[in-house]
């Protein structure tokens, strides 16, 4: 069931997060960002079984509104996690980002995941695309 999310609704919102201390809104904000990103992390477990049982990555961009392209390279990344485990409990911890994990799921193997996972929070979600496009070279 949708819940029925008004104007008013959105302005009260606003209103009472305005009265907040600028150092309560920081913390919140990071518990919000841990949570979106373990949620990501189980999506994507989620995603890894609807792919093994025949869900097209097609229906899937359909389904979330996203490109095709986006939602292979989340096909992508969820197969990537089924064989590193530590990168997986990093990313169900919060401490990646989507695309920091989308690219250390192309870097890590089986006998580099536990380092990936310890080093990825660390470097940026630039620096490690760059990795995976040299390490395609």
């Amino acid at each position: 069931m949708v819940s029925m999310y008004s104007v008013t609704d959105h302005l009260d919102d606003l209103d009472e997060l305005r009265c907040r201390e600028t150092a309560w809104l920081e913390a919140r904000h990071d518990e919000l960002t841990r949570e979106i990103r373990r949620m990501h992390a189980e999506d994507l477990k989620v995603v890894a079984i609807l792919d093994e049982r025949g869900r097209s990555a097609d229906a899937l961009a359909a389904r979330d509104g996203i490109t095709v392209r986006a939602a292979r390279e989340k096909v992508a990344t969820a197969r990537a996690l089924e064989s590193l485990p530590h990168v997986a409990a990093a990313a169900h911890a919060g401490a990646l980002s989507e695309e920091q994990l989308a690219s250390v799921a192309r870097l890590a193997d089986e006998a580099s995941d536990a380092e990936w996972a310890q080093r990825a929070p660390n470097i940026s979600p630039v620096d490690l695309a760059k990795m995976v496009r040299t390490a395609r070279k």
